[in-house]
């Protein structure tokens, strides 16, 4: 376990060698792995043999992220695909793109001219999110230029960091009812938070009752899913 951790994709790279294209392998007594390392197979595991490995191991503290392959899952699916990420409704946001670019720029230009240092990485991340939610709540979430207590750049660093450390209840089980380390009940609580910050924003958007301008963000969209039979509640929503 410690080999895997320190290089996991170099060591598998060497177990491939040894035991072919796909292998699992199990830590503790609950967290196994299993490894694909072939397009072809990753194309008929993740794909054409979905269903099969749907029920596949989720991480203690985590999840709640997993939702089960049942009719709400594959409303989700369909709205997605044919509303989000549709090739007829990328082309529609090409102008939000667009726009996003160039706030980027005209910010990473600012600070060059104030000689101020620049966090790249955190301006392209704001950018990325901002652009998410602009097609979900037509409003910015992420405010570059500062990162106050609460914020939602600060509980997403909160999720990504309590979800990808290890969890010693992923190892063994019958350790997860103590949550020795607390990540389910910090994660817990930064969800409480996220969703407390997106059902203001989902409030705000459905009484603001928005007129359809060059682009449809996904709230508006909604309102139209219960005609093709898709019935998403507010509760999916939030």
């Amino acid at each position: 376990m410690l080999m895997v951790c320190k290089q996991p994709h170099r060591t598998y790279a060497r177990l491939v060698k040894a035991y072919g294209p796909i292998f699992t392998m199990k830590f503790g007594q609950a967290l196994a792995d299993v490894v694909v390392s072939s397009p072809e197979i990753a194309l008929e595991v993740l794909q054409k043999q979905d269903p099969l490995f749907c029920g596949r191991w989720a991480p203690d503290a985590a999840h709640m992220l997993w939702l089960p392959v049942d009719q709400q899952w594959r409303n989700l699916r369909k709205l997605v695909n044919t509303e989000l990420a549709s090739s007829q409704r990328l082309d529609d946001l090409q102008a939000l793109r667009h726009k996003k670019a160039r706030e980027l720029v005209t910010y990473l230009r600012e600070k060059s001219l104030e000689g101020k240092p620049v966090d790249v990485g955190g301006a392209v991340y704001s950018t990325t999110v901002n652009t998410i939610s602009n097609l979900i709540f037509s409003v910015d979430v992420v405010n570059p230029s500062s990162e106050a207590p609460g914020s939602f750049k600060e509980i997403i660093r909160g999720v990504m960091y309590e979800t990808s450390n290890a969890n010693i209840s992923d190892f063994f089980p019958f350790l997860a009812a103590l949550d020795l380390q607390g990540r389910r009940r910090h994660l817990a609580d930064h969800f409480r938070r996220l969703h407390k910050v997106l059902d203001k924003l989902v409030d705000q958007r459905i009484q603001e009752n928005a007129a359809e301008g060059t682009y449809k963000d996904f709230l508006i969209i909604h309102r139209h899913t219960d005609r093709r039979g898709l019935n998403l509640d507010r509760h999916t929503l939030g």
